[in-house]
């Protein structure tokens, strides 16, 4: 064809038999204002195939007006370009390019008053933006700078990994793995998970600390670790990571399947170095457990990196690799004093569950642990950790009678309304067959107890708990009733805040906090 506005023609004559959204004299006004800016022709050309893509896009969205597409919807654009459109390659490069393209589209679509705001799509592309730094994992911050591994970082380390089985099928396994990190942005930027998204980023800050703009990049490189391999899903307590490798997994290509699975075997460790082994390892010492490992040899100075501990997640091989770690410049002291803070952390959470590993402990309070060594470090507090938790003695409880079943029904229907998740519920069904077992009640009116239960989880768990008057009016009770049978409840199990029998993250944190 002779020039881009041949190829517009054709398409809106002969490819598409549906009334499009985005009319023609816009696309080809766009391209002439593109023109006179100084494009050429290739790069008209670019841009048209861009916007085509949008436009069967929305075909198959069936949206009316371009107002009325949303933050969300914007970002799964490109998930169902990389599904649906052969030839569209869902590298990073190539959507950030792709958005490039609709929001200078969008921009003059404004300036022209045929769309009212494009405030949505600018939402969609800080999300992405955030959503792909989880692609960036190849830095250990030291001294709030970037302390890079050239040679190890994510996208290489797998390369070298995979390499022989990406020869053998001509795939270029960086362009798999920035596929599968795009793929991950878009899931859980989906609405369903909004909630997961708000309590991570509160469980990650703290209850001190605001949420900083998307231009900080080590925060939401942070973030994006903790949230896939640490963060618990509010509906079925599994770690995000997890949750999309058991819902996703056919969905994806085979080399995609095979880093989702490497990045399911990273664990948290806290570390130090111990001793350099050769120009290309080091040896590294577990903090607690007292494992040594090896690991690729950073291009930081000795004495510098032996006055350091790391934290974060590493992959498991026969040499570890980084993914996205943490360093803090300590003392040996403050090393000793961080080692004694968790490990009163792991015997509170013991009394929870009283067989728990080492990797039980991170499994649910990884977060817990990067959150006390910044105290530490930051805050020179002697110790975060409250003692008295540990010296308690509680009730026996001893198997007597089987809960009331319309109780518990009724606490976890209501919970998840409050923001309480799946993990939530079972620490409330805990404390509900606990109280059973020692009060030995019979059950007249469960909604009662059922609030009363709940409350008094929440007390539990945040400084300031539900409103007693929310939990009455939702139940359908009197306020009075609740703080009768809460007060029933504290006497049995010989309650106090933030106790660890029912400890949850949120708790566990503001115990912390609140030191």
């Amino acid at each position: 064809m002779k020039n881009v506005y041949d190829e517009v023609q054709v398409f809106y004559n002969d490819e598409i038999n549906w009334e499009p959204l985005i009319e023609q004299e816009w696309i080809e006004g766009f391209l002439r204002q593109k023109a006179w800016q100084g494009s050429n022709d290739e790069e008209l050309r670019d841009i048209w195939q861009n916007l085509r893509l949008f436009i069967i896009y929305l075909a198959h969205s069936e949206h009316d007006d371009l107002d009325e597409i949303t933050c969300q919807e914007y970002s799964l654009v490109t998930e169902w370009l990389a599904g649906c459109v052969p030839d569209f390659k869902a590298t990073l490069k190539a959507i950030s390019h792709f958005f490039e393209v609709l929001l200078a589209f969008c921009q003059f679509l404004q300036n022209k008053k045929m769309v009212e705001s494009i405030d949505e799509l600018e939402c969609a592309i800080r999300l992405l933006t955030a959503g792909a730094k989880i692609d960036a994992i190849n830095s250990m911050p030291l001294e709030n700078k970037d302390l890079r591994f050239p040679e190890n970082d994510l996208n290489k380390a797998f390369a070298k990994t995979y390499s022989n089985e990406y020869n053998e099928s001509h795939q270029d396994p960086q362009v798999a793995i920035e596929r599968l990190m795009v793929r991950l942005g878009s899931y859980f930027q989906q609405e369903q998970f909004n909630d997961d998204f708000r309590r991570a980023l509160l469980l990650y800050t703290g209850p001190c600390d605001k949420i900083p703009d998307e231009e900080q990049e080590e925060f939401w490189l942070g973030f994006w670790d903790y949230f896939l391999l640490d963060y618990h899903l509010l509906a079925n307590d599994k770690k995000a990571l997890l949750y999309f490798h058991e819902t996703n997994a056919e969905s994806l290509t085979t080399e995609e399947q095979n880093i989702l699975h490497e990045m399911l075997n990273v664990r948290f460790i806290v570390f130090y170095v111990d001793r350099i082994l050769n120009q290309q390892l080091i040896e590294c010492v577990d903090l607690f457990s007292g494992e040594k490992f090896q690991m690729p040899c950073p291009a930081i100075d000795y004495k510098k990196m032996k006055k350091m501990i790391f934290f974060g997640h590493v992959f498991l091989r026969d040499a570890m690799l980084i993914n996205y770690v943490t360093s803090v410049e300590t003392s040996l002291n403050l090393r000793r004093r961080i080692r004694q803070e968790v490990l009163r952390q792991k015997a509170i959470f013991m009394i929870q569950y009283p067989n728990a590993s080492w990797q039980d402990f991170f499994n649910r309070h990884s977060l817990l642990v990067r959150h006390t060594i910044d105290m530490l470090v930051t805050m020179a507090k002697v110790n975060v950790t409250p003692f008295e938790q540990m010296s308690r003695k509680f009730p026996s409880v001893i198997e007597t009678c089987i809960p009331d079943n319309h109780v518990q029904r009724s606490f976890s229907k209501l919970m998840p309304e409050y923001g309480f998740s799946f993990h939530d519920i079972q620490l409330a069904k805990k404390l509900w067959h606990d109280f059973s077992q020692i009060a030995g009640i019979s059950v007249r009116k469960p909604d009662i107890w059922a609030a009363a239960i709940l409350y008094v989880y929440s007390q539990i768990n945040s400084p300031q708990g539900i409103p007693a008057e929310d939990l009455a009016q939702d139940f359908h009770i009197s306020t009075a009733s609740i703080y009768n049978n809460k007060t029933k409840v504290y006497k049995a199990l010989q309650l106090h805040q933030y106790d660890p029998r029912y400890l949850n993250e949120e708790g566990f944190i503001f115990l912390l906090f609140s030191s």
